[in-house]
């Protein structure tokens, strides 16, 4: 059962092929949103905003504060108003007025998706 020098150099040829080969694919993200592989072309997906649009940066915005503040206060400050400036998104909590309180903002780069700065204002 054991393998014979010239199966393992038919291996190695194989990997290597498939290895050398592999750089000419790239993984792209159309616009529509669906992935591809283009032979020989290669594509920064940074090319393109990661956070494209007002419901994009309020979806990060839950998935960032929830942890930090729980589901239960994030949901009482619906709905979010958010607003662009200079490639950052900013998303600001709703506090009606019964509510004591204050409201969170949060700064997201448009471009790259970092997380800028959190605040919890009273």
């Amino acid at each position: 059962m054991g393998y014979s020098m010239r199966n393992i150099k038919i291996y190695e040829i194989i990997l290597i092929s498939v290895i050398s080969y592999f750089p000419l694919l790239s993984f792209s993200a159309e616009p529509d949103g669906k992935a591809c592989f283009q032979k020989g072309e290669y594509f920064n997906v940074l090319d393109r905003d990661v956070i494209p649009n007002e419901e994009v940066a309020k979806n990060i915005a839950e998935v960032i504060l929830i942890p930090i503040y729980g589901t239960i206060a994030i949901e009482r400050q619906k709905p979010f108003s958010v607003a662009l400036e200079d490639d950052v998104w900013t998303v600001t909590g709703y506090l009606s007025k019964n509510i004591l309180g204050g409201t969170f903002s949060i700064l997201i780069s448009k471009r790259d998706g970092r997380i800028i700065k959190i605040i919890h204002e009273k």
